[in-house]
C-alpha cells in the first residue's frame, strides 16, 4: 500500500494531478480537504474547527 500526499500552495495543480493519478492507476483513492469541509461545513473555504 502507498500513500501519496500533495500539499502546496492553492492553485498549484494538486486536484489536477490527483485526478491523473485516479485516471491512470486503478484503486486509487483520493481524499480531498476542500471536499471534506464542504460535507462538513457547507462550504470548502472555511478553515477552522
Amino acid at each position: 500500500m502507498q500513500l501519496i500526499l500533495l500539499i502546496g500552495m492553492p492553485g498549484s495543480g494538486k486536484s489536477s494531478l490527483a485526478a491523473l493519478l485516479q485516471q491512470d492507476y486503478s484503486g486509487v483513492i483520493v481524499v480531498s480537504t476542500d471536499a471534506l469541509r464542504a460535507n462538513l461545513f457547507g462550504d470548502e473555504t472555511i478553515q477552522g474547527s
